[in-house]
């Protein structure tokens, strides 16, 4: 059963995923050609690899149902239905065997294993190979585009496919890029434009407790100390929620001009590190839309906390691609809710 439908909307985000993939692994590759000095061997090797590969892979993308991301996922799936029965005999014959060996028990396990190994082990190595463009396809993503790519499967195989056939990815893209610092970003700005007017999307951005609407990490908030609305010195506690990882956060509002937002996290003895927010608002065009600029800065942090953060929440690393999504979720929600108001007046 195909776990995607090639003219339904799944389809369609999948592959603007794919082609963002692409457009970042050209950048890297840009800025590696360009660098000084130029890459060393090992590395112009493994660069030059990988472009054949994306190129190769960028072709049967476009010509054919049977080699893209989204077949693969259904072969996935259909593989690691089959393999169930296999996996099922072996079980029950270890069951029966760890009871007695007194019916021949020893050995229907041992011919249990073997079918399994000579009808099915075979192909994990093809199915292995065929992971390494969706771990491609998921670096760097943001949660929500991230939890998308891996729910096109079943629990089971996405279990197999995070933690068994990861490594083999890492490795190519250390020898294309080096290890990932395990630091966290300390500053960034992005920049979206959205069909939305400047005033339905500071409704939103000034009204904290919306944020877990169009945040792909804080879920929620509320103002503290008796604050309720966005005014220099008022407080507010943000939840946030990434991976396995749970923690809140005091807020406290820096400037609050019209269209524009500031807010810093308030450092505690737990948590002595602290970031400041900016948004800002522009008109975009003559159409009526707006143009939303998010960047923020740590202004304090504490040396032994980098790695911490970094490893716990690798996130953190790269935070451009995920806050890019978060503006574009508050555009959305900005005109959504300018037409239902149009439609209820």
């Amino acid at each position: 059963m195909h776990r995607t439908d090639p003219n339904g909307q799944a389809d369609t985000r999948l592959m603007g995923i794919i082609h963002t993939a692409l457009r970042r692994d050209l950048g890297r590759i840009r800025t590696a050609l360009t660098a000084s000095p130029p890459p060393a061997r090992h590395q112009r090797e493994a660069i030059a690899g990988h472009a054949g590969w994306m190129m190769q892979f960028l072709h049967q993308h476009h010509t054919t149902e049977d080699s893209g991301p989204a077949a693969v996922l259904d072969r996935m799936h259909a593989d690691h239905e089959a393999i169930a029965g296999g996996i099922d005999t072996v079980a029950a014959r270890a069951a029966d065997y760890g009871r007695g060996d007194d019916g021949g028990e020893r050995q229907r396990l041992l011919a249990a294993i073997d079918g399994l190994e000579a009808t099915h082990l075979p192909d994990l190595r093809l199915e292995e190979d065929e992971a390494i463009p969706i771990h491609w396809i998921l670096d760097g993503l943001g949660e929500e585009d991230r939890d998308f790519v891996l729910h096109l499967v079943p629990a089971v195989p996405r279990f197999v496919l995070l933690h068994g056939y990861a490594r083999r990815y890492r490795r190519l893209r250390a020898a294309c890029w080096g290890a990932p610092a395990r630091r966290v970003q300390k500053d960034g700005r992005v920049e979206v434009a959205v069909p939305a007017e400047r005033a339905a999307v500071w409704a939103i951005v000034r009204d904290v407790t919306r944020v877990g609407e169009w945040s792909h990490e804080c879920v929620g908030a509320e103002w503290v100390g008796g604050a309720t609305a966005a005014v220099p010195g008022a407080r507010f506690r943000g939840r946030n929620r990434s991976g396995l990882f749970r923690w809140g956060r005091v807020c406290e509002v820096v400037a609050a001009a019209p269209y524009e937002l500031t807010w810093r996290t308030v450092p505690t003895v737990r948590f002595p590190d602290s970031t400041e927010w900016t948004i800002r608002l522009h008109e975009d065009g003559d159409e009526g839309g707006t143009r939303i600029e998010q960047a923020f800065r740590v202004v304090k942090a504490p040396k032994v906390l980098d790695v911490i953060y970094a490893t716990a929440i690798p996130n953190h690393r790269d935070r451009s691609d995920a806050l890019a999504g978060d503006l574009r979720r508050l555009g959305a929600l900005a005109g959504d809710g300018a037409r239902n108001g149009a439609l209820v007046a």
